[in-house]
């Protein structure tokens, strides 16, 4: 009874805010005896418009990457950052 461990992504959630997504990934670390998931640890990160897609390894995290984050959805992103940048800016005195 050997086990073994596989890295699977096993939720994938779209989020919209303020013009733009953001992506939220839980990827799974599984530990399977005899065919059974015996333990399971997860690890979640986030994903920006502004994302290097380069850092991307997993191919359905990067499909759905692709289809959401538009030019539109870059420049929404980048004008909401930009914005809450000059409002959290001390005032000229």
């Amino acid at each position: 009874m050997t086990i073994t461990k596989k890295q699977v992504v096993d939720k994938i959630e779209v989020t919209a805010t303020n013009g733009y997504y953001h992506i939220s990934v839980r990827e799974a670390e599984q530990f399977i005896e005899d065919g059974k998931v015996v333990a399971k640890k997860n690890h979640r990160y986030g994903l920006e418009p502004n994302t290097d897609t380069s850092q991307i390894t997993d191919p359905l995290v990067q499909d759905v990457f692709s289809a959401i984050m538009s030019d539109e959805v870059k420049a929404a992103h980048l004008s909401a950052m930009e914005k809450q940048e000059a409002e959290l800016a001390p005032e000229p005195e």
